[in-house]
């Protein structure tokens, strides 16, 4: 069952995750790292809640909620050293993750967090992490934002979709997520379809098909028929990059799924009627 998010708790997720981005950028630092999925349960335990409130010189009975608390900490610790800095980027796996459950529910709540415009900046930013799970945790959290419409066209004209690209040369996890959410784009229809087409997507994932993991290949391969399906240069663009000899190298693939999607492929979209042919 998909638990409720009132509008106060979306809008002041996205801000804080805004925030963070803003802070950590902004000081000239890209690192970060990884913490439990309760930071922000963690920061309110009764010591550290004391502690850091006396620090910021904040009455405990003034804050009024989690989001209040994140805040204040944050203020606190990045008025400090690169040290420190880098030390408290560990906030931003687990409110990527409360981003990511947010907009796994209904539309509109994709759509409120959405209102706010750092957000896409912030995105792009968390992409260029050298942390992979930071890099992974964003891509999680952009295929659930883009299952709404109107944030799917908004993402694929944006400069984020380049960024993805490059998540297609990372590690097997970074680039299963990086699938994905191209997928996921890609279901939304011809307008997008074209766009990723025109931008290069169609090039980086063809190589793909070289792998030997089913999950890499069935995703790779949704990903090619959505793109051959619905444009119009589709096809040239997949012949030009060797598509084909990688279809034809998966006919005999081990996994029964691999095969019938790369023999589809092959008979719609590349092998001649012999009739047709004369």
């Amino acid at each position: 069952m998909c638990r409720h998010y009132s509008q106060g708790y979306i809008l002041e997720s996205v801000s804080v995750i805004c925030d963070t981005y803003n802070l950590l950028f902004h000081a000239g630092s890209v690192e970060m790292r990884t913490s439990p999925h309760g930071f922000v349960t963690n920061v309110e335990t009764s010591e550290e809640r004391e502690r850091i409130t006396e620090e910021a010189g904040v009455n405990t009975q003034e804050i009024p909620n989690e989001w209040s608390m994140l805040r204040i900490a944050l203020k606190r610790r990045y008025k400090d050293t690169t040290a420190e800095l880098r030390s408290w980027s560990a906030v931003v796996t687990p409110l990527l993750r409360c981003l990511g459950n947010v907009c796994s529910g209904p539309d509109d709540a994709c759509l409120l967090a959405w209102t706010n415009p750092g957000l896409l900046q912030a995105f792009e930013s968390y992409l260029s992490s050298t942390h992979r799970h930071i890099r992974k945790e964003t891509l999680w959290v952009l295929s659930n934002i883009t299952g709404e419409d109107t944030i799917c066209q908004d993402v694929t004209f944006s400069s984020l979709v380049p960024s993805v690209q490059e998540q297609l040369k990372a590690a097997y996890d970074i680039k299963t997520e990086a699938l994905y959410f191209l997928c996921n784009l890609a279901c939304h229809g011809e307008r997008v379809c074209e766009q990723l087409l025109h931008v290069g997507c169609l090039q980086q994932v063809i190589p793909i098909l070289k792998t030997s993991d089913a999950e890499l290949l069935s995703l790779a391969l949704a990903f090619c028929e959505m793109i051959l399906r619905l444009t119009q240069a589709g096809k040239e663009v997949f012949e030009q990059s060797d598509g084909v000899a990688r279809l034809e190298g998966l006919e005999y693939h081990a996994n029964p799924t691999i095969q019938q999607q790369a023999n589809d492929l092959l008979d719609g979209y590349f092998l001649i009627d012999e009739g047709e042919e004369s």
